[in-house]
């Protein structure tokens, strides 16, 4: 995905979501609650594992990456320490079904700056994905 945006239901979606979970329903379920926003955001890739995640990631660019925290393979802390070295334009989100205090201190020790509970996802993900959205558009704005 290129900065231009892509194509989604007929309009320009100028930003893109990764998705790295596991399980296909959690996959469903933040694709529908992404997509069925506002329009700002697409998802451009879903993986199983942390090692799709990566190799995703590389290829597509995306403008956000969600990352479960315990996807197999390469789990996502590690995929995440990754990514900030393969993307660094991409903004990472630590998901997990851990206590939202210990995710937190989970993602500060891999240096992520988001992270969110599983049991707050339809509450909070969509106000965090405004910011990043604010923040990448002033970003793109300013260069």
């Amino acid at each position: 995905m290129t900065d231009s945006g892509a194509q989604y239901a007929g309009k320009v979606s100028p930003f893109s979501l990764l998705i790295a979970d596991d399980s296909s329903a959690i996959r469903a379920v933040l694709r529908h609650l992404v997509e069925g926003y506002d329009g700002q955001w697409h998802v451009c890739g879903e993986a199983l594992d942390g090692r799709e995640a990566i190799e995703k990631s590389i290829n597509l660019r995306p403008d956000a990456i969600l990352l479960d925290l315990s996807i197999p393979i390469v789990s996502g802390l590690e995929a995440a320490k990754i990514l900030q070295r393969e993307c660094p334009t991409s903004e990472l989100i630590l998901m997990s079904a851990q206590e939202p205090a210990v995710l937190e201190r989970i993602a500060a020790s891999a240096k992520v700056c988001y992270s969110i509970s599983k049991a707050l996802l339809a509450e909070q993900l969509l106000p965090l994905m405004q910011g990043i959205s604010l923040r990448k558009r002033s970003r793109r704005s300013a260069a």
